[in-house]
């Protein structure tokens, strides 16, 4: 299940994106980089928070695909989420909680519930989505490391972000960068993984049942649900960054905004110019109750995980 949705983000290529622009924060001068990187660590210390996730991937002005979600996030690690799939040729709605130490999900299209443990290990000794009764958490190395990693790539670029603050307390951060503005190491990193996230390696789906079809929570990963990504392999480049963000008088990130401009050839020479816009909206910062579903005398489908693989293996109907 886990690997499922690592694949969709990967599929989108939502999580690549965001890792790359989110190290272009660093390149901000002391007091735009120093007001970001505050409000992120306020942000992450709220005990519960809501918002609003829109995701768009277009090329040459076609829509590709799109998400959209609203989420909140509770205390005691407790979580809910509505998501709305569009790969241009389906649309899928899913409803997921976090609950009890247990992931749901529910697709719009199925009255079944898929169920999940997520407080156990993930069979190879590491992590699953959460561990006993607490949050998963990083390592504080490993992000200091990827910090000062960041912080080499930002080179003589610090001076272009720009940071307004008002006269309500609140900050304004942006960061715009276009043709040879982005860094060279950077526009590297993201060719390499621009040219692979379409490949389609992650999207291999687990076996079929006899009648030819997946049952449960991979019915929504149909090939249909597979958003049609160029796969770029010449020339590939990212043309236009554009980083904005408001962070609130109390120190929080209100909104923050990314869009991404890659240009590139397929292997038939054809130009593509991909244009990834992501929008997060937050709300209600310690003040959010995650939504619950009680599962009595609905349709349960219990997912399991093969040991050493984060595949499901067992599925038992209740």
């Amino acid at each position: 299940m886990n690997k499922k949705w690592i694949a969709m983000g990967a599929g989108l290529g939502v999580g690549a994106i965001m890792l790359t622009v989110s190290g272009l924060t660093a390149m901000a001068g002391a007091s735009g980089y120093d007001a970001w990187k505050s409000a992120l660590k306020q942000t992450k210390t709220a005990s519960s928070i809501a918002g609003t996730v829109q995701v768009a991937i277009t090329d040459n002005g076609t829509k590709l695909a799109g998400v959209e979600a609203a989420f909140k996030k509770g205390d005691s690690g407790a979580a809910s989420a509505e998501v709305k799939l569009d790969s241009g040729s389906a649309a899928q709605g899913l409803k997921v909680y976090l609950q009890d130490g247990k992931a749901v999900l529910k697709a719009d299209n199925s009255d079944v519930y898929q169920v999940a443990e997520h407080g156990k290990e993930d069979g190879k000794g590491g992590p699953g989505w959460k561990r006993g009764s607490g949050d998963f958490k990083p390592d504080p190395a490993f992000a200091e490391g990827v910090e000062r990693v960041f912080d080499a790539l930002a080179g003589n670029l610090k001076d272009r972000v720009e940071l307004e603050t008002n006269a309500d307390g609140s900050k304004r951060v942006s960061l715009h960068l276009s043709g040879n503005q982005v860094p060279v190491a950077v526009n590297a990193i993201g060719s390499f993984v621009i040219g692979n996230v379409a490949g389609g390696g992650h999207w291999d789906h687990e076996k079929q049942t006899s009648t030819g079809k997946e049952s449960g929570a991979h019915a929504l990963f149909t090939p249909d649900m597979k958003p049609n990504l160029p796969k770029l392999t010449q020339d590939i480049r990212i043309e236009e960054i554009k980083l904005d963000a408001t962070i609130d008088k109390n120190n929080y990130f209100d909104d923050k905004s990314v869009e991404v401009r890659i240009a590139g050839k397929d292997a038939a020479g054809a130009a593509h110019s991909v244009t990834i816009k992501a929008a997060v909206d937050l709300n209600g910062v310690n003040a959010t109750k995650a939504d619950s579903v009680d599962l009595t005398g609905k349709k349960v489908e219990k997912i399991e995980r093969e040991a050493g693989h984060g595949s499901p293996h067992e599925r038992s109907r209740r």
